[in-house]
């Protein structure tokens, strides 16, 4: 079916008689670097759309699971979504995660709510490795006391002071060699009582972003990335064994990329437990849009960067070295944890597949939600 959600009617969602809605709303209006236009950006339209029938529909699905980019959580249209479900007997939870959160090695923040209709309840002990990373909990009846002391002359207390963090996140732009990077400071989280939630304040420029991929600081990641390293996998069970040497180079870095960009790559090996988030503009832009592999373990990596003085061809030959490439899409889906009989169309350009990867999901990190939510 190809139509625009906008027009959808509540007999049009009525008949398809679903158990679950599964949304990912445009993320655009929330990303932290751009307008920020929120519930006033056009592209939220669709969305308003389905909560407002959702409010009149006899039968509701009985779960409901939404995604989104970090930023969405203290968003004026998740305070509607919030609100049109507890007036439709929702319960809810709503989540930080990343796949590194179950060990797998990517780094990949995303926002998540499940909701279910009373008189289900979610079963923590079936989501222990994910409830520890819900955000947005309501006050618990002692924490209320202890905040209202806080108010003194019709002013609140922060209840939770942030450090200032440099956030960095990278765009693409038409025409240019390089990403564009936008700093910003998150301040400080205030706890409201009445709304029973966080709410983020966030200054930005009023610069325009067209894509969803986000980068957060190393503080947050810090947050995100729990358990040991020796629980989670490592970068080289996720490679393609099927690749060789001649489909190997087709995705070595270029030489004129490696002189100029190196400095700012994110270099992994098959032993690391981490890759960056992969964006639709991997291999294509280069700073804040994922890893880049370190084929060759045996090259001296401290003189490939030493600060020394060396002539280009041979600073450039010391990189060579280190066969640094970028991963195949395949790998990419790897990481993702797509099934190895997925596949793209014969006739998909390796741009459009990392673009496709780019605005993609953990699967695994899905089913765990999932699973949890309709225990």
């Amino acid at each position: 079916m190809q139509r625009n959600l906008e027009g959808f009617t509540v007999d049009d969602f009525a008949s398809f008689d679903a158990d679950m809605f599964v949304m990912s709303p445009p993320c655009q209006p929330f990303t932290r670097v751009g307008l920020k236009g929120d519930k006033n950006d056009a592209r939220t339209n669709a969305f308003f759309n389905i909560m407002r029938n959702l409010a009149e529909m006899a039968k509701k699905p009985t779960y409901l699971l939404v995604e989104n980019v970090k930023g969405f959580d203290t968003s004026e249209t998740r305070n509607f979504l919030v609100e049109t479900l507890q007036k439709c007997n929702y319960v809810f939870q709503e989540f930080l995660l990343s796949p590194m959160n179950i060990g797998i090695p990517n780094q990949r923040v995303r926002y998540f709510m499940l909701a279910k209709q009373r008189p289900l309840q979610f079963k923590e002990e079936h989501g222990t490795q994910l409830v520890q990373h819900r955000v947005n909990m309501p006050l618990m009846p002692n924490e209320i006391k202890e905040t209202s002391r806080l108010v003194c002359d019709n002013s609140m207390v922060s209840s939770q002071e942030q450090t200032n963090m440099e956030l960095t996140e990278s765009r693409e732009r038409t025409g240019q060699d390089e990403s564009s990077m936008v700093s910003l400071n998150e301040q400080s989280i205030e706890r409201k009582t009445d709304e029973q939630h966080l709410n983020e304040k966030e200054r930005t420029d009023n610069v325009k972003s067209g894509s969803c991929e986000d980068m957060v600081s190393s503080s947050e990641q810090n947050e995100q990335e729990t358990g040991e390293d020796d629980e989670r996998r490592k970068i080289g069970d996720y490679l393609q064994a099927d690749l060789s040497e001649e489909s190997m180079a087709e995705y070595l870095i270029p030489d004129r990329i490696l002189l100029k960009y190196v400095n700012v790559m994110d270099i992994v090996t098959v032993e690391d437990t981490k890759t960056r988030c992969f964006t639709k503009a991997y291999a294509y832009y280069v700073e804040g849009t994922g890893s880049v592999l370190r084929t060759d373990l045996s090259a001296d990596m401290s003189a490939a960067f030493s600060s020394g003085s060396c002539s280009d061809d041979e600073r450039l030959e010391r990189l060579k070295a280190l066969r640094l490439r970028y991963f195949s899409p395949r790998e990419v889906a790897n990481l993702h944890h797509f099934p190895q009989d997925f596949g793209f169309p014969e006739c998909s350009t390796k741009k459009q597949k990392y673009r496709l990867l780019g605005n993609s999901l953990n699967v695994t990190l899905l089913a765990q939600l999932i699973s949890y939510m309709v225990a």
